[in-house]
């Protein structure tokens, strides 16, 4: 198996900076690796994820940031010290400077949970043009991470510095020292989801899409089934793209679709009527019957014409952001076109379990429906209305039956 290439940033004239004359501060002995530079150690680290792709992009995508990070500072792995690693975790919020590093001049958040309302999503260029070489537009990040998303890039970055100092490529694990504990209640529910209100909005305003011409039409049935399949059964976006007809199996009666989610343990997940009917009403409309052949596996989700071509796990994500921007732009509230710019893919995922919850399914079954070790994180899903807590709290009185 070839190791993966980890070229360098191709926005940047200059490339990696060559080890230093004399080993680095924190230069390891290389007892268990031949790599000489920072490319190839991260390479090999990379390697060893190549069997899921999802988490290969992820993880390709944070080493690449840290190395262009390097280069700018003329700095190699082993010369980065714990005062490094705490200013790139400050430059992941706010790379600077912004039009060398972003593709978006606005900041997304103007204080950590404050959407700015001026920014925009943008569309991504593609990385090379299409002659191969390296597209002077790209940049590495579309504006700052928010704080979940730069303390996630943290994690990942942990584990890379862990592996090199496992192989011997670096004494030391920089990040250990750097890394900043979380001061907030381990249990704070998760904000990152549609109400009711908003998610009817949504259905709602996919309904208006055009359906004039047979592109639109199949825009609009992919796309329906696409939400409808995600908010009823909360799969994550890269297994969507990854389960096929072959992973639909029926036990007493009750249909079930195998997932092999994170750990890759395939884990049943409860296919109930409505995403049946979902299944059902997409394939009529690509002219396929309405049960799909079991000697004959196909993709859950296709290519817009249904010729059999699965979806990567990034169309998954523009398909559902696409909704959520057309969504935001119709939406006369302010308030909620807000909420629905910065809605992603995972939103419907969480979107899913709130709403489990609230219609009253219990916290165990809602746990295993989304596939959580442990029941912890389920309870994050758990909100109370606001409207509905300060009614039941005029019940807690001074005296009983005071006035």
């Amino acid at each position: 198996m070839s190791t993966p290439s980890l070229p360098s940033p191709a926005w940047m004239s200059c490339g990696l900076p060559a080890l230093p004359r004399h080993p680095a501060a924190n230069a390891g002995a290389r007892t268990l690796t031949r790599a000489e530079n920072d490319v190839d150690a991260v390479s090999g680290w990379l390697l060893r994820h190549q069997s899921s792709p999802h988490t290969f992009d992820s993880y390709k995508r944070e080493a690449e940031r840290l190395l262009a990070w390097c280069v700018s500072r003329s700095q190699t792995l082993s010369m980065l010290m714990a005062e490094d690693l705490v200013a790139y975790q400050q430059f992941l919020q706010d790379p600077q400077p912004r039009e060398t590093w972003c593709l978006q001049s606005e900041p997304r958040y103007l204080a950590p949970g404050v959407a700015n309302p001026d920014w925009q999503s943008l569309r991504r260029p593609a990385r090379y043009l299409a002659d191969g070489s390296p597209n002077p537009t790209w940049r590495p990040f579309v504006s700052g991470l928010s704080p979940s998303a730069a303390k996630q890039a943290v994690t990942i970055l942990f584990g890379l510095f862990e592996y090199l100092c496992a192989i011997g490529y670096l004494a030391g694990n920089p990040l250990r020292a750097a890394r900043t504990r979380a001061t907030r209640p381990r249990q704070q529910t998760v904000q990152r989801y549609l109400g009711q209100e908003s998610w009817q909005f949504v259905l709602e305003h996919l309904e208006s899409w055009p359906r004039a011409t047979a592109r639109e039409v199949a825009h609009y049935q992919r796309t329906k089934f696409l939400i409808s399949f995600l908010y009823l059964t909360g799969l994550r976006r890269n297994e969507i793209a990854q389960v096929s007809t072959a992973d639909l199996v029926q036990r007493r009666g009750q249909w079930w679709l195998h997932v092999s989610g994170k750990g890759h343990t395939g884990l049943p997940v409860p296919v109930a009527q409505d995403a049946l009917q979902a299944l059902q009403t997409y394939r009529i409309s690509l002219g396929r019957s309405p049960w799909p052949n079991p000697h004959q596996p196909e993709p859950l989700l296709m290519d817009l014409y249904g010729k059999g071509r699965q979806l990567t796990s990034k169309a998954v994500h523009q398909i559902v952001t696409a909704l959520f921007d057309s969504a935001a732009k119709a939406c006369p509230d302010p308030e909620q076109a807000r909420l629905l710019q910065s809605a992603t893919t995972h939103w419907l995922r969480h979107t899913a379990a709130t709403h489990q919850l609230d219609a009253g399914i219990p916290l165990l079954v809602v746990r295993d429906n989304l596939r959580h070790a442990s029941v912890q994180t389920t309870e994050r899903y758990l909100h109370v209305d606001p409207d509905r807590q300060h009614a039941q709290t005029q019940k807690h009185r001074l005296r009983p039956g005071g006035e």
